[in-house]
């Protein structure tokens, strides 16, 4: 309620000023106040946030399966990694261990640019130093990342470490990683227009005018409190479709796309029997990041 506050305030100024307009027409002339006015203007901004709402949850619920679906193929590639890669050497098993560890900077890397937030920062303990600058370089960290995954699957195929099966195997996963990056990518950098935003908000405020005048007749304490009820009812109805429509803006609502990658690490590593890394702040006073 904090951010629809002001919202709420000027809703209580429009329906004192409705009140206080309406009674003095009343008192000159006999203006009928019809109830089916607002009653019908109150359906269709009904209909209209409903699906506005709707699409917003869409919006955040597909960011939710897109990183859900990370969160397997990440697993699935670890998997795969340690399992269809020969390693018949320390090196073999240093280059797995890359491998895997690529995936986990991968996730936090993709999480951080979603978010506009500092996609390189403490990033650099998962790669070699030549490999970093490479990452730091790039205009899409993430997509240099896989570049890498795919080359060194096909020097290890070329060696024989990997079959042919296999390595359609693993590119199979890289190109889900891909997939679902441009998903995210795709949410991201799609908004909602403004105007369909501001449309909404003024229409509650007709509403509440409309709705103040069609019951003057009555107590003006009850004219203020019913109309800023409804009015203070769409207003959040509008407010949770605006904080679901960008599921990536390192809000409560958003994604727990840091707690997502954390829980990644901590399997990959755990495969890998390696002590944990520092992880990342996910958990809030209510809500994970």
């Amino acid at each position: 309620m904090k951010s629809i506050k002001w919202q709420l305030l000027l809703v209580v100024v429009v329906i004192i000023i409705t009140a206080f307009v309406g009674d003095i027409l009343d008192r000159y002339t006999k203006i009928e106040h019809p109830i089916g006015i607002p009653a019908f203007f109150g359906t269709a901004i009904a209909f209209v946030l409903a699906f506005r709402t709707n699409q917003a949850y869409d919006r955040w619920w597909e960011a939710r399966k897109i990183w859900g679906s990370i969160v397997n193929n990440s697993r699935s590639w670890f998997r795969m990694v340690l399992t269809l890669i020969k390693a018949n050497s320390d090196k073999d098993k240093l280059i797995c261990e890359k491998l895997i560890k690529r995936q986990v900077a991968w996730n936090y890397i993709l999480s951080r640019r979603l978010r506009d937030n500092d996609s390189l920062d403490g990033i650099e303990r998962y790669f070699e130093d030549s490999e970093f600058i490479q990452i730091r370089n790039s205009i899409n960290p993430n997509q240099t990342i896989l570049l890498m995954q795919s080359q060194d699957i096909r020097a290890l195929t070329i060696n024989h470490q990997i079959e042919d099966l296999h390595h359609i195997q693993l590119e199979d996963c890289l190109r889900s990683f891909e997939d679902s990056m441009a998903k995210a990518e795709r949410i991201k950098n799609t908004h909602f227009p403004v105007l369909y935003d501001h449309l909404i908000s003024v229409s509650i405020y007709l509403f509440a005018s409309l709705l103040a005048f069609a019951i003057v007749d009555s107590s003006h304490v009850f004219e203020v409190i019913f109309s800023t009820i409804i009015s203070g009812l769409f207003l959040t109805i509008e407010f949770v479709g605006t904080e679901l429509q960008d599921p990536f803006e390192d809000k409560p609502s958003d994604t727990p796309m840091t707690a997502i990658s954390n829980s990644i690490q901590r399997s990959a590593y755990q495969l890998l029997k390696l002590p944990l890394e520092p992880e990342e702040t996910a958990q809030f006073d209510f809500y994970l990041k």
